[in-house]
C-alpha cells in the first residue's frame, strides 16, 4: 500500500489543515518540535484514516480542544487500485465514512460492513503489521524480542501472512466439530432406538407373559382367598357379639324389671293402709326393701356398662375387618388391571416383532452414519494436526533462517555484539558472540532492547517487503535512550537502507544534525485566540 497524501484538519493538536504529500517527502526524515506540537500526531492520523480508530483513546479525544469537527483525508495506491478515504468526527460522535475506489464512490450499509470490505478487498496490509513495523510509537511499543506466545501467532498471522493457514484450521475445527456433532446426534438416536428394541422385547417375551399371569392370577386366588377368610371371620365373630349382647341386654332388662316391682312394694309399704281394706300394713320391712332397690340399681347400671362396652368393642373390631376387607379388595384390582394389561401385550406379539426388524435396518443404517462421521472427524483432527504444526512448523523452518539472515545483516551493520536468532516456535533469543550460552533478554537496557528490536523490525521488513509494501516507516522516539555515536550510526543504516519510494520519519526529542536527514518536518506551537495552542508546520528539504 501507498500512501500518496493525508490532509488533516482539526485533529488533536492539528488545528486548521494540515496536508503532507509523501510523494515529495521520500527519504530519511525528521519530525522535529516540542512537547504537544503534533509530532506523534501525524502517525495516528495514518492510523486512523485507515483503520477508524486509534487504540486506548476514545473518538470524541481526537477533536482539537474547542473545536466541534475534525477531518482525516488519505489518497492511497493499493492492489491496483486508487483510493481516497475521508473519516469524520463530530462533537456529537457521529463518526461518517465516505470511500472512493478508482473514482467510483463504494456503497456499503454501515461503517463496520465497511471498513470489513476496505480490509479484505483493499488492504494489503494488516493493523497490526502496521503498529509493530511501520507507524511505531514509544508509548504503544510492542518489543518483538518478548512476544508472548498469543502475540507471535497474532504476529505470524497478520505479518507473515499464516492468517490464511490459521483460517484453513479454523474452518477444520468447524467442520470437526460438525463431524462430532452429528456423531453425538447419531449416538442418541442409536441409544433411543436400542431402548425401545428392549422395550419390545420385553413386552414380546410369552414365556415370561404367561409366567407373570400365572403369578398374577395366584395372587388374585390368594387375595381372594384371604378375603372370603376375613369375611367369614367377621360374620362368625359378628354371632359372637350378638350373642353376648343379647345376654347382657336381656339380664338388663331383668334387673330393671325387678327393679319396677322393688320400688311398687316399697311404694305400697310406704302408704301404711291397705287401699282395698283400709288394714294397717306392717312397715318392718321397708328399709329392707329400699336396700333390695338400691342393690338391683347397682346391678342394672353396671350391666349397662358392659353393655355399652361390648357394643364399642363390636364397633371397633368390625371397622378393622372392613378396613381389610377394603385393602384386599383394592390389591384384587390392581393385580386384575395389571393382568389385563399382560394380556394386551400377549394380543401385540406378532406386531412387536415386525417392529424389531424394522428398528433393526433402522439401527444398522444409523451404526454406518456413526461410523462414518466417527471417521470423518478423526481425519478433520489429523489434518488439522498437519496443518496447525507439521505444514506451520515446515513453513518456519524454511523461512526462520532467512529472517534470522536478513536480522543478522542489521546487527553486523549496527556494530551489535548480539547474535539474535528465531527458533523454529518463533521464539527469539540473544546471545553475546564467542559464548554459546543464551542471555536473558530482561538483562538489556531499555536502549540495548530498542537496537534488538530495530534489528528485528528491518529484518522483518526486509522478509515481508513483496507482501506488505507499505511507504512510511515513523519510528517515534525509539531512538531514545541511547548513546550519540549509537543513534548516529543506526541514522546512517536506516538512511543508506531507504528505497526511493519510500519515507522513514524519526520522533525524537534528542538532538541530531540536520544533514543526517533528507529533510525536516519542524512543528512549534502558537496561542490562539481562544489560548488554545496551535500547531505550525513548516516542511523543509535539505
Amino acid at each position: 500500500m501507498f500512501v500518496r497524501k493525508i490532509r488533516i484538519h482539526n485533529f488533536k493538536s492539528i488545528y486548521d489543515t494540515l496536508e503532507l504529500d509523501f510523494q515529495d517527502i521520500r527519504g530519511f526524515w525528521r519530525i522535529n518540535g516540542p512537547v504537544g506540537s503534533g509530532k506523534t500526531t501525524i502517525g495516528e492520523a495514518i492510523i486512523y484514516g485507515l483503520f477508524g480508530d486509534i487504540k486506548g483513546k476514545n473518538n470524541k479525544d481526537l477533536i482539537s480542544w474547542g473545536e466541534k469537527h475534525c477531518l482525516i483525508e488519505l489518497w492511497c495506491r493499493t492492489k491496483n487500485h486508487d483510493l481516497y478515504i475521508r473519516r469524520e468526527i463530530n462533537s456529537y460522535l457521529q463518526s461518517p465514512i465516505y470511500v472512493e475506489v478508482d473514482g467510483d464512490e463504494l456503497a456499503f450499509t454501515n461503517k463496520r460492513d465497511a471498513q470489513t470490505q476496505l480490509e479484505m478487498e483493499y488492504y494489503d496490509i494488516s493493523r497490526i503489521t502496521l503498529e509493530l513495523l511501520c507507524i511505531i510509537s514509544f508509548n504503544n511499543f510492542k518489543s518483538l524480542a518478548t512476544l508472548n506466545t498469543y502475540d507471535s501467532k497474532q504476529f505470524l498471522d497478520q505479518v507473515f501472512g499464516f492468517y490464511i493457514l490459521t483460517n484453513y484450521v479454523e474452518k477444520c475445527k468447524i467442520s470437526k466439530q460438525e463431524a462430532r456433532q452429528q456423531r453425538r446426534d447419531i449416538d442418541s438416536d442409536i441409544n433411543a432406538v436400542n431402548s425401545q428394541i428392549d422395550k419390545i422385547k420385553q413386552l414380546s417375551n410369552i414365556q415370561r407373559i404367561e409366567g407373570d399371569k400365572n403369578l398374577i392370577k395366584q395372587e388374585i386366588d390368594l387375595l381372594n382367598f384371604k378375603l372370603e377368610q376375613i369375611k367369614n371371620e367377621c360374620q362368625n365373630n359378628e354371632r359372637l357379639y350378638e350373642d353376648e349382647i343379647n345376654k347382657i341386654s336381656s339380664e338388663v332388662t331383668r334387673i330393671q324389671s325387678l327393679g319396677t316391682n322393688k320400688a311398687k312394694e316399697i311404694k305400697f309399704i310406704e302408704r301404711g293402709i291397705c287401699p282395698t281394706c283400709g288394714a294397717t300394713i306392717d312397715q318392718s320391712q321397708l328399709e329392707i326393701k329400699r336396700q333390695e332397690k338400691e342393690l338391683l340399681s347397682k346391678q342394672w347400671k353396671e350391666e349397662n356398662v358392659k353393655l355399652n362396652a361390648k357394643k364399642e368393642e363390636r364397633k371397633k373390631i368390625f371397622i378393622d375387618y372392613q378396613n381389610y376387607i377394603n385393602d384386599y379388595n383394592k390389591q384384587i384390582k390392581i393385580k386384575q388391571k395389571i393382568l389385563i394389561q399382560l394380556e394386551e401385550q400377549e394380543k401385540r406379539l406378532f406386531i412387536n416383532k415386525e417392529e424389531i426388524k424394522d428398528l433393526k435396518n433402522q439401527l444398522n443404517n444409523l451404526e454406518i452414519n456413526r461410523d462414518f462421521y466417527n471417521k470423518e472427524e478423526i481425519e478433520w483432527d489429523q489434518l488439522i494436526n498437519i496443518l496447525s504444526i507439521d505444514i506451520r512448523n515446515d513453513i518456519l523452518s524454511s523461512f526462520i533462517p532467512i529472517l534470522n539472515n536478513s536480522i543478522h545483516e542489521y546487527t553486523t551493520q549496527f556494530k551489535l555484539p548480539y547474535i539474535i536468532e528465531f527458533d523454529k516456535n518463533f521464539k527469539c533469543s540473544i546471545s553475546l558472540y564467542g559464548i554459546n550460552k543464551d542471555i536473558s533478554i530482561n538483562s538489556l537496557s531499555t536502549g540495548q532492547l530498542k537496537v534488538v528490536d530495530i534489528s528485528i523490525i528491518l529484518g522483518v521488513l526486509k522478509v515481508i517487503t513483496n507482501n506488505s509494501n507499505f511507504n512510511i516507516c515513523l519510528l517515534d522516539e525509539l531512538l531514545s535512550n541511547m548513546d550519540a555515536d549509537l543513534r548516529q550510526l543506526i541514522c546512517s543504516v536506516l538512511k543508506n537502507n531507504i528505497k526511493e519510494d519510500k519515507t522513514v520519519f524519526i520522533i525524537s526529542h534528542t538532538e541530531f544534525e540536520d544533514k543526517n536527514f533528507d529533510g525536516v518536518i519542524e512543528t512549534r506551537l502558537q496561542y490562539r485566540d481562544n489560548n488554545f495552542k496551535k500547531s505550525i508546520y513548516n516542511i523543509l528539504k535539505t
